[in-house]
């Protein structure tokens, strides 16, 4: 009796084991409590070290106070609790809805027709980015007179751009399916849509006066592959992979971050190529009058969440015909062990559009502020600043030091503080059977960034051609990536999305508009382009020196000619039976 007696006393101080005896209501509001709890210290650590980094960098070695520090509070609240709220919604709504959808859409419609649907749901989710809307805070600060066609895409066109972008991503959503459908290697995909990008940036970097889109065109590319995008693609293509019977691929989630980020680029690069000839001139944003908080942002809100809700709401109940309303489990961490409970899929819908209102009003008056304002202040560092009295606070080459050091840093930081690095380290640490370890992969991706984000910044300082840092850092990856092995291939080139979060993307971006509108550079584009190569080529470098340490690299090179070979030759034999087939129907 005693022994029983102790091990009820056990059960009754477990806080797990408690919320089970607890009546139904009282259980579910303890587990949305702890629900909330845990977002919001995941959300802040997202957050707030980045934040408070450029805050105390302006503070102490700077010398300078952000101008209305209550205003930054509040906007730093609207973030946090934002993407509480929209990652709820894209947890228990959006990527339900397109596992579900993907799942069911290869036993209700004809291939292509799910290849079409496939590219659709990929220019809804474009919109439903939350970065997208730093374009307006860009756009706000780019004059006609030094960067005619930026001007015109940014300003006249953005609309056209934004789904010119869209459109981008729709076309690598299809061919990210397709891929998965046809178990290709993601090698030459990665070959042949980096010639055409690489190929379309030299032929618009001799047009002379066009060549200012190029650093808006690769950072698009960018922008694209955030919270959104790459989750609910992610969530299409295991549903197909699971409908067709390939889902024990580990790689099947790989690869799309790679073409959701380059395909778009090509297309602003050929939207850039087709803009009538723009003549300089003086003109600039017009400034409306300010709005109260919140009442702008309901529109973008709108614009970025009803297309994409719609979209699957229609596909779900007439194209598929799924009417179950309660479609997903929450995911069962070790402090939800004991207690599961079900989450209805269009209260995650409406989440996710209070969560993104929430988000863009935070973005306003919080984080794109103060990185403006601190991208604004950083010249000071090295040379006159209008409204710093210090300026210059020292020698150009140490003001510039100085300011490679805050990239540098901050790069590394909001990168390491990303929780979508932490879940990459764990999938290629599973994936690799523990050959390249969690830590590795964080580390090797945060220099990269840092490395990117720094290289960035002195391109907007030194005036570096973007072209030639283009072609030279992706020559470096592509060599790379002919010696690498299908695993460590995917994972690196997929590695730079963890770069284009919700949270660093308008900073980096904002950061770097406000160090050009300083020293009047109206090309400021271009770090996160920077800041998306560099991972691919530190995770590549990481991955060769673990096989060269473990002298395994020249056998494992030597393996993968002969895989490649052996494919082709099946490929040929495939192809010519094929032939022969068809040649034997036709008699």
């Amino acid at each position: 009796m005693s022994h029983g007696s102790e091990e009820n006393e056990e059960e009754v101080g477990n806080p797990y084991l408690q919320c089970c005896y607890l009546p139904p209501s009282e259980e579910k509001r303890v587990l949305w409590i702890q629900w909330i709890i845990y977002q919001l210290i995941d959300q802040a650590k997202a957050a707030l070290p980045v934040v408070t980094f450029v805050f105390f960098f302006m503070l102490i070695i700077l010398g300078q106070t952000p101008s209305d520090v209550m205003e930054l509070s509040y906007g730093m609240l609207f973030v946090i609790v934002g993407l509480v709220f929209f990652m709820y919604g894209l947890e228990f709504g959006v990527m339900p809805m397109g596992d579900k959808i993907g799942m069911l859409l290869p036993t209700k419609v004809h291939w292509a027709v799910m290849y079409f649907i496939a590219g659709i749901i990929g220019i809804a989710v474009t919109y439903a980015e939350p970065a997208i809307g730093v374009l307006k805070t860009a756009a706000q600060l780019v004059r006609e007179g030094n960067a005619p066609y930026l001007f015109d895409l940014l300003v006249k066109r953005q609309n056209t751009l934004i789904f010119a972008v869209a459109l981008g991503v729709g076309l690598s959503t299809w061919l990210g399916m397709l891929r998965i459908v046809k178990k290709w290697s993601i090698k030459p995909l990665i070959y042949v849509c980096f010639a055409i990008a690489l190929g379309l940036t030299v032929i618009v970097e001799a047009q002379g006066t066009r060549r200012d889109i190029l650093g808006l065109a690769w950072d698009m590319g960018a922008v694209t592959t955030g919270p959104v995008t790459v989750p609910l693609v992610i969530s299409l293509g295991n549903g197909i992979a699971a409908s067709v019977g390939v889902s024990d691929n580990p790689l099947n989630g790989f690869g799309v971050v790679t073409l959701a980020s380059v395909i778009p680029a090509i297309v602003v690069l050929l939207l850039g190529l087709m803009v009538p000839e723009v003549k300089p001139g003086d003109g600039s944003v017009e400034q409306n009058e300010e709005e109260p908080w919140g009442v702008e942002e309901i529109l973008s809100s709108t614009r970025a969440m009803v297309p994409l809700i719609v979209a699957l709401i229609i596909l779900l109940k007439l194209v598929v015909r799924y009417q179950d309303r309660v479609m997903c489990d929450v995911p069962k961490e070790s402090r939800f062990k004991a207690i599961q409970f079900k989450a209805n899929t269009y209260w995650g819908l409406a989440a996710s559009y209070l969560g993104i209102w929430l988000f863009f009003v935070g973005l306003t008056h919080g984080l794109s502020k103060i990185a403006f304002e601190a991208g604004s202040i950083l010249p000071s560092a090295f040379t006159k600043v209008e409204g710093v009295e210090s300026s210059p606070i020292w020698s150009p080459s140490t003001g510039k030091f100085v300011v490679m050091i805050f990239s540098f840093s901050l790069g590394f930081c909001a990168t390491l503080a990303e929780p979508a690095l932490n879940a990459l380290g764990i999938s290629v640490e599973k994936v690799t059977n523990g050959n390249f370890p969690k830590a590795v992969v964080m580390y090797s991706v945060a220099f990269g960034v840092a490395f990117g984000i720094s290289a960035g910044v002195l391109k907007i300082l030194q005036g570096w051609n973007l072209t030639y840092m283009l072609l030279i850092t992706y020559a470096i990856a592509i060599a790379l990536t002919v010696v690498s092995d299908e695993a460590f291939t995917c994972v690196a080139w997929d590695s730079a999305g963890t770069t284009t979060s919700e949270v660093t993307v308008p900073i980096v971006l904002a950061i770097g508009l406000g160090i050009g509108k300083a020293i009047n550079v109206q090309d400021t584009f271009g770090i996160l382009s920077m800041a998306s190569v560099f991972p691919i080529i530190s995770v590549l470098v990481a991955g060769i020196g673990r096989r060269i340490k473990k002298g395994t690299f020249m056998a494992d090179v030597r393996q993968m000619y002969k895989n490649d070979k052996e494919a082709a030759a099946a490929l040929q034999h495939k192809t010519l039976d094929e032939d022969d087939a068809g040649g034997d129907a036709a008699l």
